[in-house]
This record gives structure tokens, sequence and C-alpha cells, in this order.
């Protein structure tokens, strides 16, 4: 297995494996020889890498962002952009965001407070930080502080998420109501 290293280049190399059918190695066979490369695997879309961390770096400067984000698309820390809360809502997907403008916009990039969240402390540092749309980390906010105010009250996960669907609180993706496993899913993620 030929392991490439982040920000090497892939070189090319001849193959004995025909896998494309032509009799000669096509790019199936470097598909095939380069694991890492492929795109499904067992009729799996596999997520898609951005190739170069520049091309991270770029996206987020067209996208209007900057601080902690563009800090970690610089050191490489962030090598594709995509909301990477649990829950995302983006209609055209985890890899589509809007650029930043006067006014705030759903599907804009934002810096989400995980693991350690805000409101326990929680700083904008490397180690602390991910990339969401706006609204998907606002719902993920809105679900923890009630899930948060009622296991104060020492309520059981099923007593939430009764309270939950009485409240009317939008629920989690898959779901049309809140469950005691779909609020504790909520809650860890």
């Amino acid at each position: 297995m030929v392991r490439v290293q982040p920000g090497e280049p892939v070189k090319p190399r001849t193959c004995a494996v025909s896998v494309s059918g032509d009799g000669g190695a096509g790019a199936s066979c470097y598909r095939f020889c380069y694991p890492r490369l492929r795109t499904s695997f067992l009729g799996v879309k596999l997520p898609r890498m951005a190739d170069d961390p520049r091309e991270s770096v770029e996206k987020l400067e067209a996208l209007g962002v900057r601080g902690i984000l563009l800090r970690l698309a610089r050191d490489g820390q962030i090598v594709d952009v995509r909301c990477e809360m649990p829950q995302c809502y983006c209609f055209r997907g985890r890899r589509h965001f809007e650029p930043r403008s006067a006014r705030p916009h759903d599907w804009e990039p934002t810096a989400d407070h995980y693991p350690r969240l805000k409101m326990h402390g929680g700083l904008l540092t490397p180690d602390n930080v991910r990339l969401g749309h706006r609204l998907c980390n606002k719902r993920d906010y809105i679900w923890r502080m009630k899930i948060n105010a009622l296991l104060a009250k020492r309520m059981s996960l099923e007593q939430i998420a009764e309270k939950l669907n009485a409240q009317k609180v939008p629920t989690i993706h898959g779901t049309n109501r809140w469950t005691a496993s779909s609020v504790r899913k909520a809650f860890v993620s």
C-alpha cells in the first residue's frame, strides 16, 4: 500500500493491474493502486477531501471568514470546508456556505465551541472549535440549553422528550418526535 503524507504530491507509477478494461492502466487502476484517492468503497460514496490545505484557506477567505477558523486553515487543521456539526440542516449539503455579509445568513460559516461549550467556559482555541453553519450551530445551542435546564430539574430523558414535544422544539434528523434516545443523542453530540 502506498502511503501519502499530507501535503506530499502523489507520484504516478506504472502498474501491471488492469482494471479499466481497455488493456492498459487507466484511471480506475490509479484509484485501485492509491486507495486514499478512491471516491467510493463497496458502493458507499466516500467524503471528498481537499487536495491542498491552501484550498481551504482560499475558500474561507472568499467566504469572508476571519479569526480562529482562518488561522486553523492556515495551520493545516481545517482540510475540508464542510459543516462539522453532528446535525447539518443545509439543504444544499455540508459543503455549501454563503459568504458572510452585514445581515447574518443561515448558511454562513461560524465557529462552534466544541467539545467544551462557551456556556461551560470553553474558549475559541484550536482544540475547542469546529466549523458549522450558523443555523446548525444555533439549533444545537437551543437543544443544549433546553436539555441542560431540564436535566438540572432532575427530569428523566423520557420526561424531557415529552416536554420538548409539547414545546414543539425542532427535532434532530430522521425523527418527527423527541424520544429518550433522540434527547440523549442531541445532548451528547
